[in-house]
């Protein structure tokens, strides 16, 4: 992946996450093109960044998370 499509996906993710409440693992590892390598590379920075738990393979987003998402969100509608 580019660090492009690193950023976009990273963000994709934390802001349906913010919306949805969490999902299941397999329904990201499903947004990947079903591509293990790239949904292993997203979990460990989304983890590592400290913007999600993982639980029982459900993805819910950390109080870091949840702030992220919410700057993105504003960052979106002023554009």
């Amino acid at each position: 992946m580019t660090k492009a499509e690193v950023y976009s996906r990273v963000a994709s993710i934390l802001c349906t996450l913010a919306e949805t409440n969490g999902a299941p693992e397999s329904t990201l590892y499903i947004f990947c093109d079903m591509d293990m390598h790239k949904w292993q590379s997203l979990r460990g920075i989304l983890v590592g960044a400290g913007y999600v738990d993982i639980k029982g393979n459900y993805v819910r987003l950390t109080s870091i998370g949840l702030d992220t998402a919410a700057k993105l969100e504003a960052a979106i509608k002023k554009h």
